[in-house]
C-alpha cells in the first residue's frame, strides 16, 4: 500500500497490480477487504480510491486498456457479488467549476464515469492506430503478450457491452444520479435508458 502512497510509484508493479485485478478479481478483492489501509478505512477503499484518481497515468496504451478492463472487471464483481463494502465507498473527485472543489461521490459511480469517458474517446480515436506501435519498432515480450487482447477494439468493444450490460443493475441508477448530462448523452447515444 506504501506503492500507492509514493508518487512515483513503480509503473511495472502496477501494472502487474492491475493485471492482477483482471484476472483474478474475487481473490483480491477478499483479500484488500479485510485488510486494513494506512488511513484507518480498509486496503480496498485506499487503494482504489488512488487507483480512480491516476487511472491514466500509464504510459502505453495497452496498459491503459488493461486498467479499463479490470476496472469495469472490478464494477461486474462487486455488483455480482453485491459487495456492499464496495458499493458504499464515497470518494472525493476534483471538479471544476468556476472554481477547483471536491464532490463526493460512490467509487462505483467514479469507475462508471472513468469507463463512459473513456469509450468515448476510444470512439473518437477509432480511425487513428495505437501510439505505442511504431513503424520499425522492435516488440517486446510484453507488448507480444497483450497486443491481441489488450488493444483499442478490444476493449471498445469490451466497454461498450460492459455499459449496456451495467446499466440492467439497480447499481447504475445509484450511478447515474453522479453522471454529468455528457455522460449521459453517451450513454443515450448507446440506446441507454437513462430515465429512472
Amino acid at each position: 500500500m506504501n506503492f500507492f502512497n509514493n508518487p512515483s510509484c513503480n509503473e511495472g508493479l502496477l501494472i502487474i497490480f492491475v493485471y492482477l485485478c483482471h484476472t483474478h478479481t474475487e481473490i483480491l478483492m477478499n483479500t484488500l477487504s479485510v485488510i486494513p489501509g494506512p488511513n484507518g478505512g480498509s486496503a480496498l477503499s485506499f487503494i482504489f480510491t488512488r487507483w480512480v484518481l491516476c487511472y491514466r497515468m500509464f504510459p502505453e496504451d495497452h496498459e491503459y486498456y488493461l486498467s479499463l478492463l479490470a476496472l469495469a472487471n472490478i464494477l461486474h464483481f462487486a455488483i455480482l457479488k453485491n459487495d456492499e463494502q464496495f458499493l458504499n465507498t464515497k470518494i472525493l473527485i476534483p471538479r471544476k467549476s468556476t472554481y477547483l472543489h471536491e464532490v463526493e461521490m460512490p467509487l462505483s459511480a467514479r469507475i462508471l464515469e472513468i469507463l463512459i469517458e473513456s469509450f468515448d474517446i476510444l470512439n473518437t480515436s477509432s480511425n487513428q492506430t495505437d501510439s505505442y506501435i511504431e513503424e520499425g519498432y522492435e516488440f517486446q515480450l510484453d507488448h507480444q503478450i497483450f497486443e491481441g487482447y489488450f488493444c483499442k477494439e478490444t476493449t471498445q468493444k469490451y466497454l461498450k457491452d460492459f455499459l449496456r450490460t451495467f446499466s440492467q443493475s439497480r447499481s447504475f441508477y445509484t450511478a447515474l444520479n453522479y453522471l454529468s448530462d455528457n455522460n449521459k448523452l453517451l450513454l443515450h447515444q448507446l440506446d441507454i435508458n437513462i430515465t429512472q
